[in-house]
């Protein structure tokens, strides 16, 4: 059984509001709420509750228990069950393009300090954020693999003027 204070704090990692939680988990924000009051076995039913741990957990969220129960995040996968970038992924791709917050915020449609929330790791980007960041980044050149990011290889030549062209084939 998740408690309210493991609720609580996944909410606040994901740098949710409690009504966007409810959102997502399908229940009235009040049953958040209610949830959250306590720090012990939420006030609310085993089907409420399971609904709030398959919400988080969509997110990446995981509860951990033993001595002192937590959360931590792990997954990368969205709602849809779609690959997420991470934030340590942005500020890789961010930094393999030599640019600044400043760069590439305004590319990606957001502010520079919700970007750098990202990359520290205080918030989770939602997955239309994500979207608009890997855009930006692909869009400059960063291809996003398994085991971090790279630049994609740029073609030598070029376009060739036709009369240099055209002086070559005789």
């Amino acid at each position: 059984m998740i408690t309210g204070d493991q609720i609580r704090q996944a909410r606040k990692l994901l740098g949710w509001p409690s009504s966007r939680l409810a959102q997502r988990a399908k229940v009235h924000s009040a049953i958040v709420r209610r949830a959250e009051s306590v720090d012990g076995e939420p006030p609310i039913t085993v089907y409420q509750a399971a609904l709030i741990r398959d919400a988080l957990g969509r997110f990446g969220i995981e509860f951990t228990n033993g001595d002192a129960p937590g959360v931590k995040l792990t997954a990368t996968k969205g709602a849809q069950g779609r690959e997420v970038i991470t934030g340590q992924q942005i500020r890789a791709a961010r930094e393999l393009l030599g640019w600044t917050p400043y760069r590439l915020a305004p590319r990606a449609s957001m502010g520079h300090t919700l970007l750098r929330q990202f990359e520290a790791g205080a918030r989770v980007p939602d997955e239309e954020s994500a979207a608009r960041l890997k855009a930006a980044l692909e869009d400059a050149g960063v291809i996003f693999t398994a085991g971090g990011v790279k630049m994609r290889p740029r073609l030598l030549g070029g376009v060739v003027h036709e009369r240099l062209n055209a002086e070559k084939d005789g």
